[in-house]
Order: C-alpha cells, then sequence, then structure tokens
C-alpha cells in the first residue's frame, strides 16, 4: 500500500442528509464504545473474576481504542460510500476477522497464557504479525477507514510526514528486512525475558509487531 493508497479517500454517499446521519451515528457509537470500556475497565481493575474470556486479561486503553476506533471507522466509512463502490462482502468480512484475531492475541485472556508459555507466545506473533494483519490487508481497507475518521483525523494521515514515513517503511528492502528482522530481534533471549516482564517493553513488542505486519502485508498484496 503506497502513502496514496493510505491516503485516499473513498467514494461518498451523496444521499440528502447522508453525512448528518453518519454523523449522529458515529457520535452514538464512540459514546458506546467509550461506555463499553469504561465498564470493562472497571470491572478489570476492581472485579476481575467477573470479566467474561473475551475481555481484556490486562485491560489496555490504547489497544482496545485503537481497535475497536479502527472497526468502527471502518463501518462508518462504508455507510458514507456509494453502495455500487463498497468492497465486495468477502472483503469486509476479511477485514473484521483480521481485526478479530489481533484483538484475540492481544486483549483476550489468551494473552495472559501468551506471557507465561513460549509456544503460546509464538502462536500471539503469528496471529499480530502475519494472520491478523494479511487479512486486513487483503480487504485493502486504508481509503474506507480514512473516509469514516473524524476530519481532524484525516488530516494527520494525510500529512507530507506521514505520507514520507509510510513511503520509507514500505520500500521493499526496508520492509523485508524490518518484517524478518522484528522477529528476530524480538527472540534473542536477554530481549524477549525484558520484553515478558516489563509491561512498557511488552506493549511496545506487540505494537511494532502488529503495525510491521499490516504495513508489510499491504505491501505484498498491492
Amino acid at each position: 500500500m503506497s502513502a496514496d493508497d493510505v491516503t485516499s479517500i473513498g467514494p461518498l454517499n451523496r444521499r440528502s442528509g447522508s453525512f448528518g446521519g453518519a454523523d449522529l451515528t458515529g457520535e452514538m457509537a464512540a459514546v458506546a464504545l467509550l461506555a463499553v470500556a469504561l465498564a470493562l475497565w472497571w470491572l478489570w481493575k476492581w472485579h476481575p473474576s467477573l470479566l467474561p474470556f473475551w475481555a481484556p486479561y490486562e485491560f489496555s486503553w490504547p489497544e482496545f481504542l485503537a481497535i475497536w476506533l479502527t472497526i468502527g471507522w471502518y463501518v462508518r466509512g462504508l455507510a458514507l460510500t456509494a453502495a455500487v463502490e463498497r468492497p465486495p462482502a468477502w472483503r469486509q468480512l476479511s477485514f473484521l476477522c483480521g481485526m478479530l484475531v489481533i484483538y484475540a492475541m492481544v486483549q483476550t485472556r489468551f494473552d495472559y497464557l501468551a506471557q507465561h508459555m513460549f509456544f503460546l507466545n509464538r502462536l500471539q506473533h503469528l496471529g499480530m504479525h502475519h494472520l491478523g494483519p494479511f487479512l486486513v490487508a487483503l480487504s485493502w481497507p486504508g481509503a474506507t477507514i480514512k473516509l469514516g475518521m473524524p476530519s481532524p483525523l484525516r488530516r494527520l494521515v494525510a500529512h507530507p510526514v506521514v505520507a514520507a514515513t509510510v513511503n520509507v517503511l514500505q520500500r521493499p528492502m526496508v520492509a523485508a528486512v524490518l518484517f524478518a528482522g522484528l522477529v528476530a530481534l524480538w527472540l534473542i533471549p536477554p530481549v524477549h525475558f525484558h520484553a515478558m516482564i516489563n509491561t512498557d517493553l511488552y506493549a511496545f513488542m506487540n505494537w511494532s509487531m502488529v503495525v510491521d505486519g499490516v504495513l508489510f502485508w499491504c505491501l505484498v498484496l498491492d
């Protein structure tokens, strides 16, 4: 995926009132998402035994909101796209499955198991660096997600610095070295050990795997 693809805006649904209705629906969805996040955070903080299996073992505001806001922006982008120009159903399903795979790897009880069993940690990285990002890239969601974003974020994504950074990271040689190199880096025994016992470093490791996976597979599938 080139910088132009990342920053492009898909076709708009020009039916009367489509923007106003989508904006209202988007605001209501954002409020509902915040309410769910607050409820999960409160349960995680004070009553973790009551959390369902799909809830975060270690609640992370950045990870939870990044995943579900992205899904929300994609859904809103679909609503703002003319019906005849929306991605086919299989691409929409691919995107949702990819995002749910990433969510399962980093914000469910599987994350706890992966922190304590090495072979499950390898499956976790397979999901967050390979399978999940591959499915997301296969859906080619960039234009749809951007269309569903708030205007300030759309302008931020279109900023020349962002575009230039994406172009550098998606140069074939750079992308290939990062894709293989990050896997090797986090498997170096001292590095891996510290990543598993340090909360901030563990979060950075997960973010690096997901972001690099999405950028790499978007390049490969372009």
